[in-house]
């Protein structure tokens, strides 16, 4: 199956600008509250949360457009109603994901001290 060229330059993009603003938090981590591999592993899951976050995003996006070009072909609205609904599962899971991580950590630092 080839892939189009607007969907490969939607990856690029994508993996271009997460790459830029993902990469801030993880070296501007302090060690003064924390022990390094705490903050290691927690700038590890939160940019990794923000990668998918962003690509689940791209999905609603994406979805959206299958959605409104699809021109009442019933194959196609399934298809954007499916991209849509893991689209959003895999939002929640992001955003799960980082306040667990975000309460773990802090339940470490306040429990260990830091």
């Amino acid at each position: 199956m080839r892939v189009p060229n607007s969907i490969k330059l939607l990856s690029i993009y994508i993996a271009t600008a997460t790459a830029l603003f993902a990469v801030v938090p993880a070296f501007a981590a302090s060690t003064a509250g924390a022990s390094q591999v705490q903050n290691f592993l927690t700038n590890i899951i939160n940019i990794v949360a923000g990668l998918a976050s962003t690509v689940a995003a791209g999905g609603l996006v994406w979805s959206g457009i299958v959605y409104m070009t699809a021109g009442g072909n019933l194959q196609h609205l399934e298809k954007a109603k499916n991209i849509f609904k893991y689209s959003l599962i895999g939002l929640a899971l992001c955003i799960a994901a980082f306040v667990i991580a975000n309460l773990v950590g802090a339940q470490a630092t306040s429990a260990f001290g830091g």
